[in-house]
């Protein structure tokens, strides 16, 4: 029977449109089609009639639709654009499984109550596949398999609810948003999807629950965006996840779990950002992390954990920023690998609580104003330069030649130097403590500079012997040549070189210089056997010697006790 407009369906869009071209249905008391009206007691078989008719005329509109009972759409081919706008799925069972959208579809401001959604293995083909504002209610929502190759996918502001969410091995090959998204199911899966498309973006979403997981997961693309991004679940993880993106932002994120782990993960970008990220958790665990490209930055980030573990982490990207990062908690291991030396700073870091153990390959690493209490680098591997080991804070600062640079050396080489002897590496602590010497010699002034310049060459600043050992030598040699000409009383008379035949006469010179190496240990040694003198002007020599002799032999004794109680 032909409809007469006046008996048309009163439901109105969202903009107040009177969109429904369907008779109003005799049980309605709102003046509503049997699509539209709100009641739950409605023919079941009248509905899917009518339902199986539009499908067959191909009229895709089911905007507004209120389905109370069981949906099945499995194995249908939308071949026209479908519009499931604001309505409702209220039956156990909504069965998109395999369904395919060959021109896109409108799932926007719906609601998915039930048992089962089940959108498992269906194909999302047109360029617009949308499921923003959407409330999926649901016990079970299924996006597994699910292959979305349009050009922009939206769940934008939809609400994730009930006890497990899935869409693991889901394929999106278009831009993908899930922006200002709640999850809040008991378990939520994106395990092993693959991302194509040029964007994907979780930022500015929550997500709650029991279960997180990420793992084996693959993005890439322009730019992978988590920020701003509230991770609160009792376990969450990205284990063996791969991300390949110009730019991946975690940036302002928090992660409060009992455990968060990012195991065996991959990130290759020119820009990865953890900028002012929080990790709050029993357990932290980025064991196998690598890093490739450019710039990674946990800049101001904060890690609280009973065990933290970046262990190892490999640094096969140019710089990696961990400044003003703190880290807090009762066990925390720091694991670096950097062949390639690129740059690595640990610029203002404060390691809270436990101890802290950091070990690897840290020649790169720049330490400015890190607070490294309680902080192991036993296991650290550092620059040798002169034979000694070097921290890149101090060759920067010989590189620069300024003031500034070399103050901010010295106190990075003390740190370092004090967390060596608080776990009692005092051999290694000694090649610090002569790196913040070195510093301050040359920043100090003319009048300091000499003494400093001074115990560096004769001592190593206390930290040789064996410069001392040498430097004694050297003293007593130079002695004994200044004897040898200057005279030396012996029991046979005078002994002096004051003519050129002497000198020409190479078995006298050698038995006078050898005499005259023996006094001069005598008198360097203080021991004053009586049987030489100096004479003339040797004596000015002798006395000098003596002081000097006794100087050195308590430097040496000083460098030789300094090495042994360490």
């Amino acid at each position: 029977m032909k409809t007469m407009p006046s008996e048309r369906c009163s439901h109105s869009n969202p903009h107040g449109q009177q969109i429904c071209p369907q008779p109003i249905w005799e049980g309605s008391s709102k003046a509503l089609c049997l699509f539209h009206d709100p009641q739950s007691e409605k023919p079941e078989a009248e509905f899917q009639r009518l339902l199986k008719k539009k499908l067959a005329e191909k009229d895709f509109n089911f905007e507004g639709y209120i389905f109370n009972a069981p949906v099945l759409f499995r194995d249908f081919v939308f071949s026209e654009f479908a519009n499931f706008e604001n309505c409702l799925f209220l039956g156990k069972e909504t069965n998109f499984y395999k369904t395919v959208f060959q021109k896109g579809v409108l799932f926007n401001q719906t609601l998915f109550k039930g048992n089962r959604v089940n959108f498992s293995r269906a194909q999302f083909l047109g360029d617009f596949n949308l499921f923003n504002g959407s409330s999926f209610e649901a016990f079970e929502t299924i996006f597994q398999d699910t292959h979305f190759s349009g050009k922009h996918i939206g769940f934008a502001s939809a609400r994730f609810s009930g006890h497990r969410l899935d869409f693991k091995e889901a394929r999106f090959q278009g831009s993908v948003f899930f922006t200002q998204c709640q999850f809040s199911s008991s378990s939520s899966s994106f395990e092993k999807i693959r991302s194509t498309g040029e964007f994907f973006s979780f930022g500015e979403s929550r997500f709650e629950g029991k279960e997180l997981r990420f793992n084996e997961a693959e993005f890439s693309g322009e730019k992978i965006d988590f920020s701003q991004t509230h991770f609160k679940s009792d376990e969450i993880s990205f284990n063996g996840t791969r991300m390949r993106a110009k730019s991946i932002l975690f940036t302002g994120g928090s992660f409060q779990s009992r455990k968060v782990s990012f195991q065996n993960v991959i990130f290759e970008t020119k820009n990865l950002s953890f900028v002012q990220s929080y990790f709050n958790a029993h357990e932290i665990d980025f064991s196998e992390l690598t890093l490739q490209g450019g710039l990674t930055d946990f800049t101001g980030s904060y890690f609280q954990a009973k065990s933290l573990k970046f262990y190892p982490i490999t640094l096969n990207n140019q710089t990696t920023n961990f400044s003003r990062t703190e880290f807090s908690g009762d066990e925390k291991m720091l694991f670096i690998l950097n062949p390639q030396k690129n740059d690595l700073s640990f610029q203002g870091v404060f390691f809270h609580g436990g101890r802290t153990k950091l070990k690897g390959d840290l020649h790169a690493a720049s330490f400015i104003d890190t607070s490294l209490d309680n902080v192991d680098l036993n296991e650290a591997s550092w620059e040798i330069v002169a034979g000694r080991l070097t921290c890149r804070d101090e060759i920067d600062a010989n590189r620069v030649n300024t003031v500034a640079h070399y103050r901010k050396a010295i106190d990075v080489c003390r740190s370092i130097k004090q967390c060596y002897e608080n776990f009692g590496s005092y051999e290694t602590a000694g090649n610090f403590y002569y790196g913040e010497m070195e510093c301050k010699r040359k920043v100090s002034s003319r009048r300091n500079w000499g003494g400093l310049q001074f115990m560096r060459f004769t001592s190593g600043y206390g930290e040789s012997p064996i410069r001392v050992i040498f430097t004694s030598l050297f003293v007593i040699v130079g002695c004994a040549f200044l004897y040898l000409f200057g005279g030396v009383n012996t029991p046979n008379g005078v002994m002096k070189i004051d003519t050129m035949v002497e000198l020409s006469n190479f078995s006298t010179l050698l038995h006078n210089f050898l005499n005259c190496i023996y006094f001069s240990v005598v008198s360097f040694t203080t021991l004053g056997y009586g049987d030489y003198h100096p004479y003339g002007w040797s004596r000015v020599v002798g006395a000098s010697e003596g002081f000097i002799g006794a100087f050195f032999m308590a430097m040496f004794v000083l460098t030789v006790g300094r090495k042994m109680n360490r």
